[in-house]
Formats: C-alpha cells, structure tokens, sequence
C-alpha cells in the first residue's frame, strides 16, 4: 500500500514538472493567458515555449507559438514586435496564409499600406 502512494505522488510529481517546463506546457500557459487577455503573460509563456522548440510545427504544420506571440504582441499595440513574429512563422511554414493576413494588419497600423497590400496578396 505504501508503495502505491508513493508511486502515485512520483507520478504526481513527474507530470507536474513536464506540464510547467515543457513546450506544451508553456504553450498552453501562453493560450490561457491570452484567453484571460494577461498579454504580457502570454507572451513570457510563448518566449519560453519558443526557447525550447524554435522550430515547432503543429500537427496542422502551423508555427502556432510565433503567431500567438505576435497575436499578443499586436494586442499590446507593439506592431513591429507582431510582424517579426509572423515573420518567423512565415519563415517556418510559408504557407500558412494566416500569417500573412496578421502580418498585412499589424502593417496597416504601422501606416505601410503598400507592405501590408503585398501581405494580402501573398494569401491568393
């Protein structure tokens, strides 16, 4: 009996631990505190994810971590901030039109019309 306790509070612990240091964990994180609208939450909880997979492509092949952070950065009115993070996801899966038309909008409130016409372009 006491091995079972103490098997299930390791287990406890182990996924404890995963959810709060792992990619998804922190992706998750970043998701609910988006939805809560804690922006700036979100967006430590991207960068973290971000550290641990640069790279990451959901099963969709959508580069989701950038495009939240660059969501939550447009909320924050930091425009600039948005396009680089579209810009990388973009770069990661160029044919996510998504990327483009969030990109194109945070242009719009920079005032570069013309950049943001050639986001919307890329889309068709």
């Amino acid at each position: 009996m006491k091995k079972n306790a103490l098997f299930i509070i390791i287990i406890l612990f182990c996924l404890n631990s995963y959810s709060q240091t792992s990619f998804d964990g922190f992706y998750e994180k970043g998701l609910e505190n988006y939805s809560n609208r804690n922006y700036r939450e979100a967006i430590a909880n991207y960068n973290k994810a971000i550290e641990l997979k640069p790279k990451y492509l959901n099963v969709f092949g959508m580069a989701d971590a950038f495009a939240m952070r660059g969501v939550s950065k447009h909320m924050l009115q930091d425009y600039t901030g948005g396009i680089a993070d579209y810009t990388n996801a973009i770069q990661l899966e160029p044919t996510d039109a998504r990327n483009y038309s969030l990109r194109g909008m945070s242009k719009i409130k920079l005032k570069q019309i013309n950049s943001a016409c050639l986001n919307f372009y890329s889309i068709s």
